[in-house]
Formats: C-alpha cells, structure tokens, sequence
C-alpha cells in the first residue's frame, strides 16, 4: 500500500510535468506569436515609410526584440526552477 507522502510525492510530480509542459508550450507560443508580430509590424512600417518616408521607426525594433530575450530568458529560468523542484521531489 502506498504511503500518503509517496502519494503526494507523485502527485507533484505529475503536477509539476503539466507546468513544465506549460510553460514550454507559452514559450514556444510567445516565440510564434511574436514572430508573426514581427511580420505584420513590418508590413506597417513599410507603409509608414510610404506615406511618411522623413519619420525613423528603427528604435522599436530593437526594444522589441530585447523585450523577446527577456520573455524568454524568464520562461527558461521558470522551467528551470519547476525542474530543480520536480527533481527534489525524487
């Protein structure tokens, strides 16, 4: 008969497989949607351009691209510490 701590030491197991399969899969989620951001954006631009050729639109790029790096960087530190967790559960 299994013990109630070994029950709920797999109980969080599982529970922290479901967040670590979530968290990659908002990672992974962010990365298409912001790609496809980065498309339309661009689209955008080149009609700004068109209509406002003097105007500078490049600084956006950059902070929109930094914003990515640290959306992710902080997906990859979460799925890290759930794993660290799950792993103390063992």
């Amino acid at each position: 008969m299994p013990t109630t701590e070994k029950v709920l030491k797999t109980a969080g197991k599982a529970g922290l497989s479901a967040t670590i399969i979530a968290s990659k899969a908002a990672k992974y989620g962010l990365n298409f949607t912001s790609d496809t951001a980065e498309i339309f954006l661009g689209g955008a631009k080149n009609m700004a351009d068109q209509l406002a050729p003097g105007l500078n639109w490049e600084i956006a790029k950059p902070l929109y691209k930094q914003g990515k790096k640290i959306a992710d960087a902080a997906i990859d530190q979460t799925i890290a510490l759930q794993k660290k967790v799950k792993g103390m559960l063992d």
